[in-house]
């Protein structure tokens, strides 16, 4: 889109969520450690998740529920997507930002934006 209009993205906005989910989780390292036993309690091919769905601070107010994180970046006033990814449920957003920020400029193709506005 941003070559399609001819938009200039001198800064760009990044914001992130918790999403709280129900059910049964396996962290990765479980799933290596006993393929067999997992395996076992799914019906389907089981894979490892490239995220842990885990407790973390909870801005649904719901302690009890794991949860992972959404991180979006967005340039312009609508809010137009640029780039998303996903975390840990335990992720802080100052830890994770930076690493989003390395990560989308070595993907982006584009003009680099100039200024990131993190909230």
């Amino acid at each position: 889109m941003v070559k399609q209009w001819g938009m200039k993205i001198p800064c760009v906005h990044i914001d992130g969520t918790s999403l709280s989910v129900h059910g049964k989780y396996v962290k990765s390292e479980d799933v290596e450690e006993n393929l067999s036993e997992v395996k076992q309690d799914y019906e389907e091919e089981f894979e490892p998740v490239p995220i842990t769905i885990t407790h973390g601070y909870s801005r649904d107010h719901r302690p009890d529920l794991k949860q992972f994180t959404l991180k979006l970046l967005t340039v312009g006033e609508e809010g137009i997507p640029l780039f998303m990814q996903l975390g840990n449920g335990n992720e802080l957003d100052q830890n994770a930002f930076p690493k989003m920020i390395k990560e989308f400029q070595s993907q982006w193709q584009g003009e680099q934006p100039e200024v990131y506005i993190m909230g």
